[in-house]
């Protein structure tokens, strides 16, 4: 039992390369371009080209494997937004319902007041 629960290091690489066999390949792939590229300065522009189109490959298999949860996220990234745009909103809400208007300078909730109020107002000062 004790064998089973120490695998060597030759082991644990084998079942790492058996498990993901493409992410072995990019990074083979990327390493002798580095090489080949930075390190022998031959051919510099195709072999950062391929680096790069690797890399975006990659990138896409990475995103169509954990496509599902990404959406997830973004849904649960939305209703988290909706959530707390709908409770900071409350005030104004609860204020236009009861019949007064919502004053965003001072927010507060003021009562409704008639067109020729604010002329009233300007001739008594």
């Amino acid at each position: 039992m004790a064998d089973n629960e120490k695998k060597g290091f030759a082991n644990k690489l084998f079942g790492l390369i058996l498990r993901n066999p493409f992410n072995v390949v990019c990074i083979l792939v990327i390493a002798y371009c580095s090489l080949q590229a930075f390190v022998l300065d031959n051919n510099i522009f195709m072999h950062k080209a391929i680096m790069t189109g690797t890399c975006l490959l990659w990138l896409l298999l990475f995103i169509a494997e954990h496509l599902f949860k990404l959406v997830l996220l973004i849904i649960a990234i939305a209703c988290i937004f909706a959530g707390y745009l709908y409770w900071t909103g409350k005030d104004k809400r609860l204020c236009e319902e009861n019949g007064g208007y919502w004053n965003a300078k001072i927010e507060k909730c003021e009562e409704k007041q008639p067109w020729w109020q604010n002329l009233v107002d300007i001739f008594k000062q």
